[in-house]
């Protein structure tokens, strides 16, 4: 939602509110290892999504580029908002762990296990490929673009 102060005005400086969901998912590849006990990945695409209520607020203004501001509808828009939300689980893909590496005792974080099978005795088990991170969610923007009104004429 967006508060327009001075609509008349060539410079038409605004507040605007934000309240909405956003899911986050992120999904990677699992390659088919080839170690000594010749486990094969069952599934080798996993995804994972996480989701938060956000909230935000921010300041803009908009400059209207036509000839004549009161009939005009095409505007440079700029805004600065910030944006939060509740913590969200997300899988940090540039620190993906090797499936036999031990985890770390200090770790915060969650276990992404997959399951594997061995493909000499058929058994089913479970490898660590990576590991769940939380943090709060929070986007800070800076944004500028244009702004069109399409009016239709009724008759």
């Amino acid at each position: 939602a967006n508060y327009v102060f001075l609509s008349k005005n060539k410079i038409q400086p605004y507040i605007t509110a934000k309240l909405g969901y956003a899911e986050l998912s992120s999904s990677f590849m699992v390659e088919d290892p080839r170690d000594p006990e010749a486990c094969r990945v069952l599934e080798s695409e996993t995804i994972h999504s996480d989701g938060t209520l956000y909230w935000g607020y921010g300041i803009g203004f908009r400059w209207n580029v036509g000839n004549n501001t009161n009939k005009s509808r095409n505007f440079i828009d700029f805004s600065i908002t910030n944006t939060n939300g509740n913590n969200v689980d997300y899988v940090n893909i540039n620190h993906l762990q090797d499936h036999n590496a031990p985890p770390t005792p200090t770790d915060d974080t969650k276990p992404i296990n997959v399951v594997f099978v061995n493909a000499s005795n058929q058994n089913l088990h479970q490898h660590r490929i990576a590991e769940l991170y939380t943090n709060p969610f929070s986007v800070f923007q800076i944004k500028i673009g244009y702004v069109a009104y399409l009016r239709l004429k009724r008759r």
